[in-house]
């Protein structure tokens, strides 16, 4: 049963609304209307919680979409620190996270426009983070998982907005001020799919991320580039 009839407390800066509807796709929304930077919608539904939050980057796209590996590793943090202590969290490019090897929390991204070297009015990421599987039925999708069935504890919608939003908070502000190379290498750090092969976006061996994020993977004996805004929707 959602907790989030009590508004969460977000830290200054950033400010939340509840939705009854995808969050990213009102957060998209309100971010062509000119809601404030900084919002963050969300909604709980059976199972699971997702979050959009509303950025206004004073970068090209290029570089602004770097915030995503800010945003995924706000939510690191916020899993290592509500979660059980052998809890593993790893990052997987560009858009999900693995909790003990099963896929679990997946990203969305969106910019008010596709131009690489242009400065976006806006950008949107969203986060989708599975909580329970709906009708106590864990096993039915191996290859994916939930939070319950990693060993947390029964948590709420609102425990870990508070907590995710906390963290976003440190990592855009490392991010603006430092920029990618402050928390490229944290995030290489995550993805233990570095050095092995891969099968998406493209096969090959994944040899790692590049100064704006972009994907580097060795296949058919040359290195190919993927670029990380190749995520937004």
């Amino acid at each position: 049963m959602s907790d989030l009839a009590d508004a969460p407390l977000f830290p200054p800066l950033l400010s939340g609304e509840a939705v009854g509807t995808d969050p990213f796709a009102a957060a998209v929304e309100r971010a062509a209307a000119g809601v404030r930077p900084g919002t963050i919608l969300y909604r709980e539904t059976e199972g699971a919680l997702s979050a959009a939050i509303v950025l206004a980057p004073e970068l090209p796209l290029a570089d602004a979409v770097g915030v995503v590996f800010a945003l995924q590793l706000a939510l690191v943090d916020s899993l290592g620190a509500l979660g059980p202590p052998e809890l593993a969290v790893h990052l997987v490019w560009p858009d999900r996270a693995r909790l003990n090897g099963a896929v679990g929390p997946v990203w969305r991204a969106a910019a008010s426009h596709d131009d690489p070297d242009a400065e976006p009015d806006w950008l949107v990421v969203a986060v989708d983070i599975p909580l329970y599987t709906p009708g106590d039925r864990p096993g039915d999708t191996p290859e994916r998982t939930t939070l319950a069935e990693e060993g947390f504890e029964p948590i709420g919608g609102r425990a870990i907005l508070e907590s995710l939003s906390r963290h976003m908070l440190v990592w855009i502000n490392r991010f603006v001020d430092d920029g990618f190379a402050a928390i490229g290498p944290t995030w290489t750090a995550a993805c233990d799919d570095v050095g092995g092969e891969i099968a998406a976006p493209v096969a090959g061996r994944m040899l790692g991320i590049d100064e704006r994020g972009g994907l580097l993977v060795s296949c058919d004996g040359r290195t190919r580039t993927l670029p990380l805004t190749t995520m937004l929707q």
